[in-house]
C-alpha cells in the first residue's frame, strides 16, 4: 500500500513525532555552508546528477524527514538539448485537468522529469533551472512590465489589496503605500518606481490582459488539487531590493519574465523551521541561516523554493549592461498552502474525538481525582528527581518522587490508550472532503471575482503571501 503522500506525488512520511528536548524552541546553530549539486542535461532530455548527492547517508538509506538537501541546479547550455517541450495543442488535453497542469509544470521544469522533481526535490531542496539563450522566451506571453503599467492605467490596482509599494533599507522592509483601498494611479506608481521602490502586484492572473497566466494557474490547480496563487514583483535596476529575508508557508515557482534578479537562498535555521505552517517574520542582519544558494535569474529561468526556504532578492548592479541594466519582473506562483498532514488532522480530530467518545467507555470516564498531585508542569521532572535520588520541595523524600513518577507513567499510558481510540475513529474521508470543499470554495470565489471584474465591479480579493 502506498502512503497518502506518495499518492499525491510526495515522499513517504514518517508519522512518528520527533522527540523534543527540554530546550526545544531554541534556534540551533546554522548548518555549514552548503555546496550546490549541479545536473547536466542528458541526450535523452532528462537530467542526470554529475555526482552522488552529498546529503545521502553512507549506508545508502534516505535522509530523515528533517533533512534539508543541497540545492539542485540544472544548466541548459543552449545547445538545444534543454529546449522546452512543445506546448500541447488545445485539443490534446482538457483545460484545468490534471494532464493540462502536468504539461504546464513539465514545461517549466524541463529537462527535469516530473517524477524526478517529486522524488528528489519537492519539499526537500531548492531547484534552479537555468535556460540557455534558446529558452529565454519560455515565459513570453504570461506578463510584461507594460502589462503592469496597463493594469495601473486601468485603475485595477488599489494600495494594499492590488499593489504594495515596498523598499528594503538594509535592515527591514518598509511599506510605502498610501491609504489602503486608495486606487494607485499609474503616475504615482511610476514615481515610486523611479525613486527605487519595488512593486508587488497581487493576483495578476485576474487582470483581463493576462489570460495566459490565468490559464496556466487554472491548469495547475487541476494538477495540484489546491489553490494556486500568483504575485508579480517589479524592481528597478541598480541593486534595488524590496523585501527583507523571510520564509513563506507556500511552495513557490519563481518565473523570471524580464530583466535579472540576484537571489540568495538560505537553509532553515533549525529542523523545526522546515516546511513551516505559517510564514516567518522578516529576518534582520545576521538572523537568517547560512547561505545555501546564490544565483542570478534571467528571462526563462525557473527557481523552485520549498516552504521554509529563507530568501531575498535584488537586481544586479548596472555593471556590464545587458539585462542587469533593465528593471526586473518575475511572477511567483504558489502552491501547497494549508494542505499538510497537520491540516488534514486538524479537520479530522475534533469529529474523531466525538465519534470515539460515543463508543469508548474509557474516554467517558473521569480523570483520576488525585491527578493534580502528580500531573502538571510543576511535577514534570518527578522522574528525573526519582532517578537522581534528589529531594525536593520542603525536604520531600526521593520516595515521594518515585511514587509520583509511577503515577505519571500510569496516567500517560491511560492517555495514550485513549488517544489511540481517537486515532482509530479518524474520519479521514470526511476530512478530505472538507479540504476539497475549501479548495472548491476558493476556486468559486475567484470565479466570482473574475466575473465581477469583467462586469466592471470591484473584484473580491483574498489574502496574499509575500
Amino acid at each position: 500500500a502506498r502512503s497518502g503522500a506518495e499518492l499525491c506525488g510526495g515522499a513517504p512520511l514518517s508519522m512518528a513525532p520527533r522527540k523534543r528536548s527540554r530546550g526545544a524552541g531554541r534556534v540551533a546553530p546554522p548548518p555549514k555552508r552548503a555546496q550546490r549539486e549541479e545536473l547536466s542535461t542528458s541526450s535523452e532530455g532528462g537530467a542526470a546528477p554529475r555526482s552522488p548527492s552529498p546529503s545521502s547517508a553512507d549506508d545508502g538509506s534516505e535522509p530523515g524527514d528533517d533533512a534539508v538537501l543541497l540545492p539542485l541546479i540544472i544548466e541548459d547550455d543552449g545547445d538545444g538539448v534543454g529546449a522546452p517541450p512543445p506546448t500541447p495543442s488545445p485539443s490534446s488535453v482538457e483545460p484545468g485537468s490534471p494532464a493540462a497542469g502536468a504539461a504546464v509544470l513539465a514545461r517549466w521544469l524541463h529537462p527535469l522529469p516530473l517524477a524526478a522533481f517529486f522524488g528528489d526535490v519537492f519539499e526537500k531542496r531548492a531547484l534552479l533551472v537555468r535556460r540557455g539563450e534558446g529558452g529565454r522566451g519560455l515565459f513570453d506571453g504570461l506578463l510584461t512590465p507594460d502589462g503592469v503599467w496597463a493594469a495601473a492605467a486601468a485603475g485595477a490596482l488599489s494600495y494594499g489589496t492590488g499593489v504594495d509599494v515596498v523598499a528594503f533599507d538594509g535592515k527591514k522592509r518598509v511599506t510605502l503605500n498610501k491609504k489602503e483601498g486608495t486606487v494607485a494611479s499609474e503616475a504615482d506608481l511610476k514615481a515610486s518606481f523611479a525613486r527605487g521602490d519595488s512593486l508587488r502586484a497581487l493576483h495578476p492572473q485576474r487582470w483581463p490582459h493576462a489570460p495566459a497566466l490565468a490559464s496556466a494557474l487554472a491548469d495547475l490547480e487541476g494538477y495540484w488539487r489546491c489553490v494556486v496563487g500568483a504575485n508579480a514583483y517589479m524592481t528597478p535596476a541598480g541593486g534595488r531590493q524590496g523585501f527583507a529575508p523571510h520564509a513563506d508557508d507556500v511552495d513557490v515557482f519563481i518565473l523570471q519574465l524580464a530583466g535579472a534578479k540576484a537571489w540568495t537562498v538560505r537553509a532553515p535555521r533549525s529542523p523545526d523551521d522546515v516546511l513551516p505552517l505559517v510564514s516567518s517574520p522578516d529576518f534582520g542582519p545576521g538572523e537568517a541561516g547560512e547561505v545555501a544558494l546564490e544565483a542570478t535569474l534571467r528571462p526563462g529561468d525557473c527557481l523552485y523554493l520549498p516552504r521554509g526556504a529563507v530568501h531575498s532578492a535584488r537586481t544586479p548592479s548596472d555593471e556590464g549592461g545587458g539585462a542587469s541594466s533593465s528593471p526586473s519582473l518575475h511572477v511567483t506562483v504558489s502552491v501547497c498552502q494549508g494542505v499538510s498532514w497537520a491540516a488534514l488532522l486538524r479537520a479530522a480530530l475534533p469529529r474523531a474525538l466525538d465519534l470515539a467518545a460515543e463508543t469508548t467507555l474509557a474516554l467517558r470516564r473521569s480523570v483520576p481525582r488525585p491527578a493534580y498531585d502528580y500531573m502538571g508542569v510543576v511535577h514534570a521532572d518527578a522522574g528525573e528527581r526519582a532517578a537522581s535520588g534528589e529531594g525536593g520541595e520542603a525536604g520531600a523524600p526521593p520516595a515521594l518522587y518515585s511514587a509520583r513518577a509511577a503515577a505519571r507513567a500510569a496516567f500517560e499510558a491511560a492517555a495514550v490508550a485513549a488517544a489511540l481510540a481517537v486515532v482509530d475513529a479518524l474520519p479521514l474521508d470526511a476530512a478530505m472532503d472538507a479540504m476539497a470543499a475549501e479548495w472548491l470554495a476558493a476556486r468559486w470565489r475567484r470565479l466570482v471575482a473574475a466575473t465581477a471584474a469583467d462586469a466592471g465591479a470591484a473584484p473580491v480579493l483574498g489574502d496574499s503571501f509575500r
